[in-house]
């Protein structure tokens, strides 16, 4: 409950740092396998069954590996993130310099996702630019929010290909 206050309050102001990308993606996986809770939204049950095989737990671990990586200064605050800084978060997390930066915008993406949603009103203002899209699930008006995404703004170019 205080976790979900304390994300609100960061919501509304739209300060998403890497820390609470962080707590997202552990809440993620809490609730079970990405393909499942896709498929129980509305309007993503189809995505979910297009989503390639690779997109799921096992990019959520390497999300999560290279983020715990980090020093919590770094987390709060990724614009400090020299080069030096992310070799040695690639080393740790046992990847890439370019995975580290596809993390960054990553949750980059998301802030600004989250800031437009913000501006847009909220929920209220979401479930209000879905009825204008006439999108009959979540799927039409999250996907026109997220650029037409149905993971994170981001994520389908973190998968190995």
């Amino acid at each position: 409950e205080d976790e979900a206050r304390h994300m609100e309050k960061r919501l509304k102001k739209g300060n998403l740092d890497l820390q609470d990308f962080l707590g997202q993606l552990q809440q993620l996986k809490r609730m079970g396998p990405l393909q499942e809770i896709l498929g129980m939204l509305p309007g993503f049950s189809k995505m979910s069954r297009q989503m390639p095989a690779q997109v799921g737990d096992k990019e959520l671990r390497r999300v999560e590996a290279i983020i715990l990586s980090m020093t919590p200064k770094e987390r709060t605050k990724p614009e400090i993130l020299t080069a030096k800084r992310k070799i040695r978060i690639a080393k740790g997390a046992g990847t890439t310099v370019q995975e580290v930066n596809k993390v960054i915008k990553m949750q980059m993406d998301m802030a600004t996702a989250m800031k437009k949603l913000r501006k847009m009103g909220g929920m209220k203002g979401m479930a209000s630019m879905m009825a204008k899209m006439g999108g009959g699930g979540m799927g039409g008006g999250l996907g026109g929010l997220l650029g037409g995404q149905a993971m994170p703004p981001g994520f389908d170019k973190f998968t190995k290909r």
